[in-house]
């Protein structure tokens, strides 16, 4: 049986996927050429109140699983936020090299400057070689 706390979190991570499908819609209306003014309109709207709510709810999540390592672990704030940290590090961090990985093959960069770009997470000198 699910606990209640995963129930709540998984209605939270459905609205936040909410939130970033309007973002996206609103993105790929922007692209399209023949859609009518009236669309896109709309589809702005979608975007434009689609990241308050994304960065609202991605807050509201972080801030909820903090807590919950606070009180699982029953340790001091500094080691939670420790916890936390690295939580968030490892679920993050290789997804990122990864997707530079694959950008410095499509770019075709050198190994040097993934390896200078790799962690401050910068992309407008390697975008800026081609």
């Amino acid at each position: 049986m699910i606990p209640k706390q995963k129930k709540k979190q998984t209605a939270f991570e459905i609205f936040r996927a909410l939130a970033v499908t309007m973002v996206l819609v609103e993105h790929f209306s922007d692209a399209a050429y023949d859609l009518l003014v009236v669309v896109k309109e709309i589809a702005f709207a979608f975007g434009y109140y689609g990241i308050p709510l994304f960065f609202i709810i991605s807050g509201f999540l972080l801030t909820a699983s903090l807590f919950s390592i606070l009180n699982n672990k029953h340790c001091s704030f500094t080691r939670a936020t420790g916890l936390f940290l690295e939580k968030r590090i490892l679920r993050i961090y290789p997804a990122y090299l990864v997707s530079l990985i694959i950008s410095d093959i499509y770019l075709n960069t050198s190994g040097f400057a993934f390896l200078v770009e790799a962690p401050f997470l910068r992309f407008s000198s390697a975008l800026n070689r081609k």
